[in-house]
């Protein structure tokens, strides 16, 4: 019971002390919504997308994640992004996540749902440089899959039960 009201207590105050916020909201194809926030945009896909097997578990039950879940997800891999590249011992690791860090705007963001298998939601985010045509055509609708491309490609996962940022890993060196 004290595990439960501290992650009540700890998901209300990140949530309002680093909210992120959604400001529009679209449907994008028949399998994805985009969503813009004050600092971030993204497309939501629909748990019935099927082409998230290269990298997450196939026979783990999918959900679509809602605008609060994205709101979470963000305000998560904002903080925990940072926590990553000052106590990571990796210095690859140490170096891309600073750099993303420090450039989290300019990156598009595709949002996936699932459940791990003790029942934990987690959020697969999947991340590519804005404003290049290269990247960002046919984002809103199809996976984005990048070879190599140093941090131009990154991917995470958000375990919104526990708060958690966990498998950052970018493609290759920059």
């Amino acid at each position: 019971m004290k595990k439960i009201l501290l992650l009540l207590f700890l998901t209300g105050y990140i949530t309002t002390a680093f909210a992120q916020k959604v400001i529009s909201v679209e449907k994008a194809s028949d399998h994805s919504t985009y969503v813009k926030g004050d600092d971030f945009e993204g497309v939501i896909f629909d748990k019935e997308y099927k082409r998230l097997s290269n990298w997450v578990d196939s026979t783990l039950k999918r959900f679509t994640p809602t605008i609060e879940d994205i709101q979470l997800a963000e305000t998560i891999l904002n903080r925990q992004l940072k926590d990553t590249y000052k106590k990571n011992l990796n210095k690859y690791v140490r170096s891309n996540s600073a750099a993303v860090h420090f450039n989290l705007n300019q990156y598009c963001r595709q949002y996936f749902g699932y459940y791990d298998k003790h029942g934990k939601k987690i959020i697969f985010l999947n991340c590519f440089p804005t404003g290049d045509e290269q990247y960002t055509r046919n984002w809103k609708s199809f996976l984005h899959v990048g070879l190599d491309g140093g941090m131009a490609y990154w991917r995470a996962e958000i375990n919104l039960s526990e708060g958690t940022l966990f498998g950052f890993n970018t493609n290759g060196f920059a």
